[in-house]
């Protein structure tokens, strides 16, 4: 469900608690103070939720400061059922277990969501030590989304994508972001010379760098977007995505796409298991890591004929195993 799909009380409470949960403050001191009063003024509203639910669901790596939380509290007094997934949607395929469960003994079951119709999917999850998968099928491929892109289309429309990290964290300095936009806007202007490139920023994006780039080189025919995006992906004509999990949401809406990140050597440190691949190319989409693969690529890409072919199918979401394994007592 999308924000303006949401009943009205409960998007005015998000609107009322934007500003305690806003990422995008540098000063961090201030970002864990605002954390911690967001905690205090909704105890109440939190207490009411951990004792009336019946299952959790949340990202399973648990490095949020709320996830911790969650993870000690369930694990000391509420012994509820945990349901995990991965963050952005992506299949547990090919992902090294970073989560901090098994760093001690649980008294409550802790299960993760398979998307796949793949058995090293499930075999990946049992042997990462869950208590057991639940195959749903690929939430992005639903009836709501395809209605979604229709509403959301603007005929017209000619758009590139540029989907980068956020500036700071350690998979994008600014020397990085610098080259990827010298080097997409040039690739691009020449292969699509009537089409916009639209950058959306990251939702932890927390510098002006973007915006002051494109101003202080004149970069025409080239906008910032930080709002839906959805609706940026499903206006844009091919996208662009910088080592990030939306390249699933792209695929999802049928947009042709690939990765380009030009840190192989960071890759390996991170991904020593998947030989020199991300995660995203493990699963078998178009990934580049020079700035020459990525141009040959852009120059013989064809929009019309563009086809996704992953290692795996994500069938169309089917929730009956996950309404079970919720309602089991």
């Amino acid at each position: 469900m999308y924000h303006q799909d949401l009943d009205l009380n409960l998007k005015s409470k998000i609107y009322r608690l934007k500003f305690f949960f806003n990422e995008t403050w540098y000063n961090k001191p201030l970002r864990i103070l605002c954390k911690f009063l967001n905690l205090i003024l909704n105890l109440f509203f939190l207490l009411k939720i951990f004792i009336n639910s019946d299952v959790f669901f949340i990202e399973g790596s648990f490095k949020t400061s709320f996830g911790r939380f969650l993870l000690k509290i369930n694990n000391l007094f509420l012994k509820k059922n945990i349901i995990v997934y991965l963050q952005g949607l992506r299949p547990y395929i090919g992902a090294k277990d970073r989560s901090m469960f098994g760093s001690f003994k649980r008294n409550f079951k802790l299960f993760h969501l398979a998307y796949t119709d793949s058995k090293s999917e499930i075999d990946q999850i049992n042997e990462a030590g869950f208590d057991g998968a639940i195959p749903i099928g690929f939430p992005l491929k639903s009836n709501y989304f395809n209605v979604l892109k229709e509403k959301l289309k603007v005929p017209g429309s000619k758009n590139i994508l540029f989907l980068p990290r956020a500036i700071g964290d350690i998979h994008l300095k600014k020397e990085d972001a610098k080259n990827y936009l010298e080097v997409i806007k040039k690739i691009t202007s020449n292969k699509f010379p009537d089409h916009k490139l639209v950058i959306h920023l990251h939702i932890k994006e927390r510098t002006s760098f973007f915006q002051k780039y494109i101003e202080e080189n004149n970069l025409e025919n080239t906008i910032l977007s930080d709002g839906n995006i959805i609706k940026d992906v499903t206006n844009a004509d091919f996208v662009i995505c910088n080592l990030t999990s939306a390249i699933y949401l792209v695929y999802a809406l049928n947009i042709p796409s690939c990765e380009f990140y030009t840190r192989p050597d960071d890759i390996i440190k991170w991904y020593p298991e998947l030989n020199g691949k991300t995660v995203y190319n493990f699963a078998g989409f178009q990934s580049f890591t020079s700035n020459k693969s990525f141009e040959n690529f852009v120059d013989q890409l064809n929009l019309e004929k563009f086809k996704y072919n992953l290692n795996f199918n994500l069938n169309s979401l089917d929730t009956s195993k996950l309404v079970d394994a919720v309602l089991e007592e």
